[in-house]
């Protein structure tokens, strides 16, 4: 291939990162409610790729944007993946070390070799003790993962906490893709998780809460939720282009989680959601929203607005 040739496909897969190569017709992976435990790794060198391709002074594999998207290997093999570092972890707190390989895939040969955008990409988790977890498969190459080990059902075994989200989209915060690993016996299955209000394809991975607006005034709007008896009243801002927009009682403000997390509630951990309120820049903060594992499965015990906003 000439060097013309190369240096257009670069600036091509630049300019989707640019624009928002991922958007809301990105439909999820992993469909099987169950993810059976490999007996070995069946896993490629760490940081095996087809590239050729250089390290730092730590060993950390230094891709260009090409080549990031065409990876099959760890990812705690690269130095950085569009920013985001990966560092080894024990998700399943047994005292090893797990990792987490990528791979893409194309449904043309060709197509890898032109250097384009791969068609899906999957993710694995590699434990220490040999075991072996499939994450999913999805369309969007330039996916970004964040994985939590925590015990959310206070079983004394961690649940895996899976999201992956969108990096190029224009609006992050709009939705990722979120998924809770549960091992029973020698098999890992998925556990339910609340669905977005307007979807009913359970087998997404799709997590959120119906979150609704009534008296949205010039300067505030208060969201509620009866079925956790949530109300709160918020401060915005309008300018020229959104001041004659008001969402009427009852609408829906806030129904797809973008964000994951953990912390303590009454003893005991929750797992946390992140919402976007609304799609309009006024809106400063997000929804933050608690869940606890009762009569198996979660139920939402608190929710609040937090100013706490996707990292690039």
């Amino acid at each position: 291939m000439m060097k013309k040739d190369k240096l257009l496909i670069s600036i091509f897969v630049i300019c989707l990162i640019m624009t928002g190569c991922g958007t809301k017709d990105i439909t999820s992976a992993g469909k099987t409610g169950n993810n059976n435990i490999a007996g070995n790794m069946n896993a490629q060198a760490p940081g095996e790729t087809d590239t050729d391709i250089k390290s730092n002074d730590d060993g950390k594999l230094k891709l260009s944007h090409n080549e990031m998207l065409a990876y099959n290997g760890y990812m705690d093999s690269v130095e950085s993946w569009f920013g985001t570092k990966y560092e080894l972890s024990d998700y399943d707190n047994d005292g090893l070390t797990d990792r987490v390989y990528r791979e893409a895939s194309y449904t043309e040969p060709s197509k890898k070799s032109q250097g384009l955008v791969p068609d899906k990409v999957s993710f694995r988790i590699d434990f220490g003790n040999g075991d072996s977890l499939e994450l999913g498969m999805f369309d969007d190459a330039f996916l970004g993962i964040k994985i939590i080990g925590a015990d959310l059902t206070g079983d004394g075994n961690n649940e895996i906490i899976f999201l992956g989200h969108h990096d190029a989209m224009t609006e992050p915060e709009s939705y990722s893709e979120t998924a809770v690993f549960r091992k029973t016996g020698a098999e890992y299955e998925r556990i339910s998780l609340p669905a977005p209000v307007d979807d009913t394809t359970s087998d997404k991975y799709l997590a959120g809460y119906p979150v609704y607006a009534k008296n949205d005034t010039d300067s505030e709007i208060t969201l509620f939720a009866d079925y956790v008896n949530y109300e709160e009243v918020i401060q915005i801002e309008r300018n020229d282009n959104n001041r004659d927009v008001r969402y009427r009682d009852n609408d829906l403000i806030s129904s797809y989680a973008w964000g994951i997390g953990t912390e303590k509630y009454e003893d005991k951990t929750a797992f946390v959601l992140y919402q976007k309120i609304g799609g309009r820049n006024y809106y400063k903060n997000n929804l933050k929203i608690l869940l606890l594992w009762q009569d198996d499965e979660f139920k939402p015990v608190k929710m609040e607005t937090v100013d706490q906003h996707y990292e690039w």
